[in-house]
């Protein structure tokens, strides 16, 4: 049975919801197709930071046009050309990519079908990339396709930018084959205490105070990760390692405007800006011309 679909106005923004058996999904095309909330409706848990509790809701455009830091810093982004501002084939990269930035509405025919296909055509570089968001049961699942419309071999970064509500006792989890994480300088440190007195996995780090962090782990020998509350409920992430063969991990308390939240973030490379793939020609992060890739994650409640 597809998932059912709605449509309602909330603080003057119209957002669409899917509801399944078991999930909620809901999306606001105005803000890159941002997916605002993902709820399990047998726990209760909104696995989504800025959704929950309604009086805190963050569901704003950037303050500051095309800056990311000034955005609700909120939900499900698409990162895509790139993570970091930077400069590529003689165009400006916009910070944390350009679909985040840019309108996507959702098709009223596959809506009908119980979809959710948000589709963007870019501008910094020749990409089309295509997301279609289907719910069954205790899952949802986001298909990808991206094509390279260039007569020429285009590169690329994408990451899945979910941003996680962190609560005191979740615990982040991957297969025991990962024992390290890397900075952003590319070092090995130990997986999940990477220092004395740390533990990633918990979000917890020696330094008082507020704190953020970046890392990434992989290659990875299988995509899953998983998210679990104390009290019982988990949502356990599921991604392709042949296209997307590293996670980053980003753990923010207080740091960044005070949210606290983190995130799993299936990538194509374990770097955040695209400039710092240069002569790197793995077919990861190239299409050639008009090819096409799909991918997929899955986030199953548990």
């Amino acid at each position: 049975m597809p998932a059912r679909h709605t449509v309602r106005r909330i603080a003057g923004h119209e957002i669409h919801f899917l509801t399944s058996s078991r999930v909620s999904l809901a999306l606001a095309p105005d803000y890159g197709a941002r997916v605002v909330s993902l709820r399990d409706l047998a726990s209760g848990r909104e696995w989504l930071d800025g959704w929950a509790p309604a009086s805190a809701r963050r569901l704003h455009p950037p303050r500051r046009p095309g800056d990311f830091m000034s955005s609700p810093l909120a939900g499900i982004d698409e990162c895509l050309p790139t993570i970091g501002r930077c400069r590529v084939a003689g165009r400006e990269l916009p910070d944390h990519g350009e679909t985040w930035q840019t309108p996507a509405p959702v098709d009223p025919e596959a809506a009908a079908r119980g979809e959710l296909v948000s589709t963007w055509s870019l501008r910094s570089l020749p990409l089309d990339f295509t997301r279609r968001i289907t719910l069954s049961g205790a899952t949802a699942r986001f298909a990808y396709s991206l094509t390279n419309r260039a007569r020429r071999p285009t590169p690329f970064l994408w990451a899945w930018h979910a941003l996680f509500a962190f609560r005191e006792g979740d615990l982040m989890e991957f297969a025991p084959s990962v024992r390290k994480i890397l900075d952003r300088r590319g070092r090995p440190w130990p997986w999940p205490r990477n220092r004395p007195g740390c533990d990633l996995s918990r979000a917890e780090i020696a330094a008082s105070g507020r704190f953020a962090y970046k890392g990434f782990v992989g290659p990875l020998a299988a995509g899953r990760a998983t998210l679990r509350d104390r009290r019982g409920p988990a949502l356990v992430l599921r991604w392709p390692v042949e296209v997307h063969p590293y996670a980053g991990i980003y753990i923010n308390r207080g740091e960044a405007r005070g949210h606290q939240q983190w995130a799993v973030e299936p990538t194509n490379a374990r770097v955040d800006g695209l400039a710092e793939l240069d002569g790197d020609k793995s077919p990861l992060h190239w299409l050639a011309p008009g090819e096409t890739r799909e991918w997929f994650v899955t986030a199953r409640v548990a």
